[in-house]
């Protein structure tokens, strides 16, 4: 021993004490300074002098000083257990013994910075700050090892893959989209191996330790941030439904919960135009069509106007197609004047030279067709009844005269559905016409005029025979595939008909009506519910955020939920009010509910240092802080 005890006796303060204790230290007099210490704390407190008074900024100093001082010791913890790990793995094999020469370095350097700094709390939260700066790749090269082996052993991916990404972030993630038991055992062996590593390169005696509370923050934080999660939640719908967003998302959640196992794509596309589909009609979903029928109790005149605005359309819609009854008279007048001047000025242009021997023998075997003489004899009786002397048999006026009344008869034979009479007929008027096209070159041009002057007519005839309305004047799916599937019947056919002048845009017209009402239909699907169903909305959604649809049937079982219904009311009864309104917004517009569909908001990820397991344990061993989940 360097010094003696009587020297100890002489020292007049703890100071000259404290310098004697280094002094021993630094000879290597571990004996010396074991007693030196020991005899320190048999010292009265009164024999350690007064500390001297400082400033604030002086304490600030102090303080920057020794956080820094502590850092750059919390880095050489990890440094020297690092080569102390390396240096014993070489003695091993090489038979020395540097290794333990390092531990005992390490362990001095280690010692000093406790009797230096030991009484500084910043130099102890700056040694866990150099701790957690040294050790924060640990995380990164565990998990980078795990990946680079899977990628060599692709068989072993399933199980490298998960643990390496759990490994990488001291267990918070595995990457998988979905958690579950085995999700939480990866992560748990990713917690415990880097926390092991870790916790290891500070101190080596704390390798179970970092592994035990690696493998344990994983579940805890999880059942943390479930907690916390469950009670931000149900603070949350307390206010929810007295702010505009608020309402708006509870209206969002309805919706969402209706759709569920439904399909939730909108097709919005507008069939018929002014016709605009309810969320229910867009989407063909059974629970949002139930959820339609109760919300359309609450605010019937929305959707009663909607109806007739989209039965209106539809009935504009086919108008459009079919014309009215005043348009068709235009057209019939129309073409009969111009019909009427073509026609005159082809017989003022009869040439009695086109009467040829071979033309005038098929007007004497046309005359002996029933049909020529029975409609001969009749233009010969309208002639007279317009005081007109009848035109001379087979001449041109004649003749015109009889096309007439075949028009007139192969209208009617049509229109009475005698095809075979129908048929009949139009051959011999083909043989009229090509007679009087031989005889005067301009009526070619007058019946072609007619014809097409005709086809507009006979479309408007064939359209608005069709009878597609009901008693109240609205298009119905039934008579609307009726009068589809007659017409392509009629189109279909062999010979003339007036349906064969409609065109393909007049009955996609007709199609696009079906297909609007078709996904009218759509809101007869599911089952009624009743509208009473959402007359508490804020209550309802309290229990729901809290604990889910389990909460809100065991409120009502044992008789709670009467009691918070009526408290909902009283509180509640004007957010309720506008949540329905939302509601029924949302439901009139698919828009604004796939908006509410597609809201769903991204999990909270917590991202933590991977070596903030060591300042855990370090600091407050055994407190793990209730943050939110990451997986």
């Amino acid at each position: 021993m360097i010094f003696l005890k009587s020297t100890v006796a002489d020292m007049a303060d703890r100071e000259q004490l404290y310098t004697a204790l280094r002094n021993a230290d630094a000879a290597g007099d571990v004996e010396g300074a074991r007693k030196l210490a020991a005899y320190i704390k048999t010292l009265p407190a009164d024999a350690e002098p007064a500390k001297p008074e400082t400033t604030i900024g002086q304490d600030i100093v102090t303080g920057a000083k020794n956080a820094g001082m502590g850092f750059v010791q919390g880095i050489k913890d990890v440094l020297g257990t690092g080569v102390m790990l390396a240096e014993s793995g070489l003695d091993k094999v090489l038979g020395t013994n540097v290794g333990e020469q390092v531990r005992q370095k390490n362990q001095a350097t280690q010692d000093q910075f406790k009797r230096d700094y030991g009484d500084s709390t910043a130099a102890s939260v700056g040694r866990v700050g150099g701790n957690i700066a040294a050790t924060y790749p640990v995380g990164g090269v565990l998990g980078g090892v795990a990946k680079g082996a899977a990628a060599l052993v692709p068989n072993a991916a399933p199980v490298l893959v998960p643990l390496g990404n759990a490994l990488a972030t001291s267990g918070l993630r595995t990457g998988a989209v979905q958690g579950g038991a085995t999700n939480m055992l990866f992560r748990m062996a990713g917690g415990a191996g880097t926390g092991a590593v870790s916790a290891g390169l500070v101190n080596p005696d704390d390798v179970g330790t970092g592994a035990v509370l690696g493998a344990v923050l994983p579940p805890a934080l999880s059942a943390a941030g479930k907690a916390g999660q469950y009670v931000a939640n149900g603070a949350r719908s307390l206010v929810q439904p007295f702010t505009p967003s608020g309402q708006e998302a509870i209206a969002g959640n309805i919706v969402r919960r209706f759709a569920e196992g439904g399909p939730t794509q909108i097709n919005a596309a507008s069939l018929v135009p002014g016709s605009s589909p309810t969320l229910a009609e867009a989407t063909a979903n059974p629970g949002i069509a139930t959820l339609q029928r109760a919300v359309r109790d609450i605010r019937p005149n929305a959707f009663v106007e909607r109806e007739a605005q989209n039965a209106a359309a539809r009935n504009a819609a086919f108008e459009g197609a079919a014309g009215n009854a005043d348009q068709l008279q235009f057209y019939r007048a129309d073409r009969s004047t111009v019909a009427d001047q073509l026609y005159k000025a082809a017989a003022d242009s009869y040439d009695p030279a086109n009467a040829t021997p071979y033309v005038k023998g098929q007007i004497t075997q046309l005359l002996k067709r029933p049909s020529i003489d029975s409609a001969s004899r009749e233009a010969q009786k309208l002639a007279m009844e317009r005081g007109e002397k009848p035109a001379a048999e087979g001449s041109f006026q004649a003749l015109q005269d009889v096309k007439t009344i075949l028009d007139d008869k192969i209208a009617a034979a049509i229109r009475d559905n005698q095809g075979g009479q129908a048929k009949a007929l139009q051959a011999t008027q083909d043989k009229l016409i090509d007679v009087m096209e031989r005889l005067s070159p301009e009526f070619a041009n007058a019946r072609q005029t007619y014809a097409a002057m005709s086809q507009p007519v006979n479309a408007m005839e064939a359209l608005q025979n069709l009878r597609i309305t009901d008693a109240e004047g609205n298009i119905t799916l039934a008579k609307v595939k009726n009068a589809i599937d007659g017409l392509e019947r009629q189109r279909a056919a062999p010979g003339v008909n007036n349906a064969k002048s409609i065109t393909d845009e007049q009955l996609s017209v007709l199609r696009a009506i079906q297909q609007d009402l078709l996904r009218q239909s759509n809101t007869k699907l599911g089952k009624s519910i009743g509208s009473n169903t959402f007359q508490n909305i804020a209550t309802d959604n309290i229990l729901n955020t809290v604990g889910g649809n389990a909460l809100s049937r065991l409120a009502d079982k044992v008789g709670v939920g009467g009691f918070a219904g009526q408290a909902g009311r009283l509180l509640y009864s004007g957010p309720n009010e506008a949540i329905r309104n939302r509601l029924a917004d949302m439901v009139l517009d698919p828009a604004r509910a796939q908006a509410a569909l597609n809201n769903v908001a991204p999990a909270n990820r917590l991202q933590i240092n991977p070596a903030v397991m060591q300042l855990l344990y370090r600091s407050q061993p055994g407190v793990v802080p209730a943050q939110g989940n990451g997986q």
